[in-house]
């Protein structure tokens, strides 16, 4: 009986690290779950790996932001791994509070939902 493969989601796999670690995966043979807001990139990322590979476009701190990860999810069957590469950070010697709320909103909401739902 062969083994199930593994499958994982990366949240922010358009570039950086979430693009690196989507690579090793794919190269490793892990079914993989893609997503980022920048979808033209997350498609180029995707359209080099293995077919199989789905993409969504999420946008971490945006509503809605959950049940896109967990659609993601479930077209992989469910995720023994999921990676939240996503991160902002501005300087702000200005202590604009827009910038504030963008990183806040990023770093901790959208770290905070992505979680949620991968318990889920």
């Amino acid at each position: 009986m062969e083994k199930a493969r593994r499958a994982a989601i990366i949240i922010v796999a358009s570039s950086g690290i979430g693009e690196a670690l989507a690579r090793v995966l794919n190269d490793k043979g892990w079914r993989l779950g893609l997503a980022a807001r920048r979808l033209d990139k997350l498609n180029e990322l995707a359209s080099q790996l293995s077919p199989t590979v789905a993409t969504a476009c999420i946008d971490v701190s945006q509503a809605g932001a959950v049940t896109k990860m967990e659609a993601l999810a479930a077209i992989l069957g469910g995720a023994d791994l999921i990676i939240i590469s996503a991160g902002t950070g501005y300087l702000n010697p200005e202590l604009d509070h827009t910038l504030d709320r963008e990183t806040v909103s990023v770093n901790v909401v959208g770290l905070m939902e992505m979680a949620s739902g991968a318990i889920h």
